[in-house]
This record gives structure tokens, sequence and C-alpha cells, in this order.
């Protein structure tokens, strides 16, 4: 997908989650239980595309208030956050980093391809003891170079761990399903794709844990010769 476009799609969420803020008849109450899932749901509730509002709140999330008891002060801190926050390729790779287009992509795909209570809609390649292994070794190298918050960024925009929360799901919480914690892992390793055949964390280990991302796979695969 063109920059220009990820861009399109991701622009208008802040003003529209700003103005759902602002016209709330009760502001604070938005924000229970805290103000950082307050703002998720509103990012929700701006789009009908979920992988769209989770990319928009890791790049808002560092700048939120971090309180978890809303005042007016807090609101007013937030609706002009929303208001003045700029969706852009600086923001896309200072959050994911050089790698963000495939983390964004891979969001994008997770929503269209996993519902709302962490089912997929086809059948992914999930093998556990396998992708465990590999994961191990992509870790490392995301910790050696100093990428782990690009990590969690990029997991939390394939699967949010506040979602749950939100959407009340009766009897499990979706984080820990299998096709969640599998589409969070690939996630993870596309975040760090340009470590790939370094070190310990080899081409084998990227391509296992990014399997389940297979109709982008021809993109996808190709970042782990990246040398940027």
């Amino acid at each position: 997908m063109p920059d220009a476009k990820i861009i399109d799609l991701l622009w208008p969420l802040p003003e529209t989650a700003a103005d759902l803020l602002r016209t709330s008849p009760n502001p604070q109450q938005v924000f229970r239980p805290d103000v950082h899932g307050g703002v998720l749901d509103l990012l929700l509730r701006a789009t009908p595309h979920r992988g769209h509002a989770f990319v928009v709140f890791q790049l808002l999330s560092p700048r939120l208030p971090g309180c978890h008891d809303p005042s007016p002060d807090t609101v007013a801190e937030v609706v002009a956050l929303l208001e003045q926050f700029e969706v852009s390729e600086v923001a896309l790779h200072g959050t994911f980093g050089r790698n963000w287009r495939a983390v964004v992509t891979h969001a994008f795909d997770v929503a269209d391809r996993v519902d709302d209570n962490g089912v997929p809609s086809t059948p992914l390649a999930t093998d556990s003891h396998r992708r465990f292994g590999a994961w191990v070794h992509a870790r490392e190298a995301a910790a050696e170079h100093d990428r782990l918050d690009q990590w969690y960024r990029a997991q939390a925009a394939a699967w949010e761990p506040r979602f749950g929360y939100l959407t009340g799901t009766a009897g499990h919480d979706p984080m820990t399903l299998e096709p969640v914690v599998t589409v969070r892992d690939a996630a993870a390793a596309l975040s760090i794709a340009d470590l790939a055949g370094r070190g310990r964390f080899t081409h084998e280990h990227f391509a296992t844990l990014v399997e389940p991302g297979r109709r982008q796979s021809a993109t996808l695969i190709t970042l782990a010769d990246a040398r940027v």
C-alpha cells in the first residue's frame, strides 16, 4: 500500500475522535476506567476499521496524560492533543521504526482477517512450538539493538491489549487465544525485519514468525534483506 494511501486512511481519526469527545454529554465518563482506554474507545468509534484505530492509538499513546483520574483539565488536554496531532511518515517511523509500512499493513490485514473475539476468518499457520523458538531469537535481537519499544508497539498495533476490556468479551480474554498471539508475534518480527540474518535471528526465524501473514508474504519476506 502506498505511503500516501496509509496517511489518507489514518489522517481523519484524531480529529473525528476529538469531535466525539467534545460532543459527549459527560466527557469525563469517556475515560473510564482510564484516559488511555478512553482514547482507544474514541478512536474505535471514529472508524469502522479496528486496525486503523489501533495504529493511531499507538501514535498517540506516548503523548497522552498518564493520569487515571480524569478531570476537566484532562479532557481539555486530550481534546487539544487530538486536534493538533498529525498522522505523518515521521510519526509512523518514530513509533514503529524503519519497517513501519510492513507493521501498519499487517495491522490492517489482521483487522480484516481476525474478528473482535480473536477468531480468524481463515485458518492461520499456528505452530506454537516452532514459533516460540523463533520468537526467542527475534526478541533477543530486538533487545540487543534497542528496538523493544518498536517491538511492543508493533504488537499492540496488530492487537491492542486494552481492547478486550472495552469489548467486554464474555468468558475469555482474546489476548490469550492462539490466533491473537500469532498475529502479535508476526507484528513484532516485522518491526525488526531488517535484523533478520544478523546474529542468531535468522531469515528462517523471521519467516516462521510472519507465516500467518501469508497474504502479504511476497512483500514481507523481502524486508528481511533490508539493510537501511
